[in-house]
């Protein structure tokens, strides 16, 4: 049996998404042992049942629990008693190392705030030698600056470089916020093989109604706008509450706000709920099992989310919308970022800025004027969204093919053609697109095959259903950067290889190809030489192929040397654009700067990661030159020219850069016509 070993402070009866995690890898299978502390968030008190000596050690759903002494947060307003809580957990945690003992196939840390809590997990994972996945819920720095505010220079370098070193450590890192693994890959440094984003989620309990008489009786005659979850200042109760108080003046006595749940702001907002004169209207549940939350889903009309305006909410979705989802009833939203975006393109809600009264009254007011097939609709598309992007089981399966793919053991992972997508960039009526789509039917081995395109037409629609490839339009005005990035997008493999509708590919490319990633260290880019057709004669051998080929040969000898690589791409671009396939780059995009060189651009970005540039010298693919080709378009207006200049500039200075670029003129011959 596979034994993974959980550490996080928080953990049952505390509710958090890694109880759901951890019990749902022991209805897996997998033995699970969790470390975590003494519950008490969010209240700020040790729950009764538990204590120093009491219930430290006890099993729940199957999941081994071991309880490590913490110091109690408090009421939330004492900022020292907040930091010796932080603090005291990875400390305790440290003396209890040594009595876990080994036999573990992975370390999950489940990172929140604050992000020394991981630190335990790194010197157990280091001493054992056990890969260690870092979940990271709070990203910091951001998490504390979000809270905390600007901070001076010192503190800023300091707390960065402290939250930097710790991601670092890990053997793969998984982002709750897609905004999180572009960082972690920008500003950290992680490679992005060693990155996934995987959304949070929340138990199956949540997508079914439980019935309650009780619940029901009271409420069953009011409309219900329900929130749940932590009360705290992140919340903006000071939003809800005057937008509230708006409403009811307005006449509108009938509707209720029904809080399930507790945190630090509890005492606070009940307070400003009593002198608004709204305790008619607002209803405290308190705090229940996460389990008895679906009994309020029943009476519930809409559901609220009114967050405080920060950079997170750039991220991705919050935790929060993702049960609303679940149980497939309509959300009023006060928020910014991703989750507005996500509740205004899907129809789910009304949503307003956040921080804004007036939007968020007119938004209550909204759903409450609402027919009830209206807002039984917008539930349906939330359920249906649910399902889709964020359904339990789906993202559990992720995390574990993670854990356990490729990630975990980089030399043993090894890639298929059902890692790989080929996606056909088609522009207009290309006389040779069927001859493209031919070719990569006929490879040896079989991968995947989308088209994508800015102009539909009949002449691709027909080619795309004669030979049952899915057609991905981009309603977007055509632009190459545009349509490349689009196309790559489509993709939902490890492995992509942008097939340009004018060339052809040799029936051992993918063949080739993974053989020679699955040798590779770290692979980041996957190319090959090539021959050209020109006027339908095909060749091998010419002054720019010869050229070309010498400058890769440094690549071919010192594939994992960004010295050699870049050194290279300082004298121009030998890299053959379609041959390419690119290795675990989800986050790539091409620059909309350019658009000749967008190419060269982006090697040169790619060229400063660690791992390995894969050549092989062999062509494997014919670069057909015609006059309608697009290439050949630019270097007649003289965009090619000036892109060139631009791209030597990044390696040398304006005068060296200007010389280069006339000698890398010739290369330009081989895209005329010679007829």
């Amino acid at each position: 049996m596979k034994k993974i070993l959980v550490f996080s402070q928080h953990f049952w009866p505390e509710v958090f998404r890694i109880n759901d995690i951890c019990k749902g890898l022991v209805e897996q299978g997998y033995s699970v042992d969790v470390i975590c502390g003494l519950p008490n968030y969010p209240v700020g008190k040790i729950v009764k049942g538990w204590g120093i000596f009491r219930r430290t050690k006890e099993e729940w759903e199957g999941v081994r629990i071991r309880r490590i002494w913490e110091i109690p947060r408090g009421s939330g307003k004492n900022l020292f008693r907040i930091f010796l809580n932080f603090i005291s957990w990875p400390f305790f945690c440290l003396f209890y190392l040594p009595f876990i003992g080994k036999g573990y196939d992975k370390v999950l840390m489940y990172q929140l705030t604050p992000v020394i809590m991981a630190f335990p997990a790194i010197l157990y994972a280091k001493a054992t030698k056990t890969p260690l996945f870092i979940k990271i819920l709070d990203y910091w720095p951001f998490s504390v600056f979000a809270i905390m505010g600007p901070q001076g220079k010192f503190m800023t370098k300091l707390i960065t470089k402290l939250s930097q070193w710790h991601y670092k450590k890990a053997d793969g890192v998984i982002a709750s916020f897609e905004g999180i693994q572009k960082m972690l890959i920008s500003d950290v440094g992680i490679p992005a093989e060693k990155t996934i984003y995987i959304p949070q989620t929340c138990g199956k309990h949540h997508e079914n109604y439980i019935y309650d008489e009780e619940i029901h009786n009271k409420y069953n005659d009011k409309f219900c706008i329900t929130f749940t979850g932590c009360i705290n200042p992140a919340q903006c109760f000071d939003i809800l509450i005057p937008a509230a108080k708006k409403c009811y003046d307005a006449g509108y006595t009938d509707i209720h706000f029904v809080i399930v749940g507790d945190g630090m702001s509890r005492k606070d907002t009940e307070k400003m709920v009593l002198d608004a004169g709204l305790s008619d209207v607002f209803h405290f549940e308190g705090f229940l099992p996460v389990e008895d939350m679906p009994k309020y889903y029943g009476i519930t009309d809409a559901f609220i989310a009114c967050l405080r305006k920060s950079i997170l909410g750039d991220f991705g979705i919050p935790a929060k919308i993702i049960p609303y989802f679940a149980a497939g009833k309509p959300v009023i939203g006060a928020l910014d970022g991703d989750a507005a975006e996500l509740i205004i393109s899907t129809e789910t809600g009304y949503c307003g800025p956040a921080n804004d009264i007036e939007a968020l009254y007119e938004n209550i007011c909204k759903m409450y004027l609402a027919s009830k097939e209206e807002r039984e609709k917008m539930g349906e598309r939330a359920k249906t969204y649910y399902l889709k992007n964020f359904e339990h089981e789906t993202q559990q399966k992720r995390l574990i093919d993670f854990m356990y793919g490729y990630a975990s053991n980089l030399k043993g992972w090894r890639y298929t053609s059902k890692d790989h997508t080929f996606v056909v960039l088609a522009y207009e009526k290309s006389e040779y697109l069927q001859e493209c789509i031919k070719s990569l039917l006929n490879q040896t081995i079989r991968s995947n095959i989308i088209i994508s395109t800015s102009t539909p037409n009949n002449h691709i629609e027909d080619l795309a259903k004669k030979y049952s490839i899915e057609l991905r339009i981009n309603q977007n005005k055509p632009s190459i950067s545009g349509d490349w990035n689009f196309a790559y997008k489509q993709a939902d493999t490890r492995l992509i290889t942008l097939a340009h509708q004018d060339d052809v590919y040799l029936p051992n490319y993918l063949e080739t190809a993974l053989k020679a990633i699955n040798k590779a260290k770290k692979p980041i880019i996957f190319f090959s030489h090539y021959a050209e057709i020109k006027n339908n004669i095909i060749t091998y051998k010419n002054k720019l192929l010869k050229i070309k080929k010498l400058m890769l040969k440094p690549i071919k000898m010192f594939k994992k040397s960004r010295w050699i690589r870049r050194r290279v791409l300082s004298f121009g671009s030998p890299i053959c654009c379609p041959s390419v396939m690119y290795v675990d780059l989800p986050n790539l995009e091409f620059s909309e700067e350019f658009k000749c060189n967008l190419d060269w651009q982006q090697w040169e970005v790619l060229s400063k990661r660690k791992g390995s540039f894969v050549y092989s010298k062999k062509p494997l693919m014919l670069h057909r030159i015609h006059e309608e080709a697009e290439t050949t378009k630019l270097i007649r207006t003289g965009i090619r020219k000036q892109e060139d200049i631009k791209m030597f500039k990044v390696f040398w200075p304006s005068k060296i850069a200007k010389l280069l670029s006339r000698f890398y003129s010739i290369s330009e011959e081989s895209n005329k016509e010679s007829i």
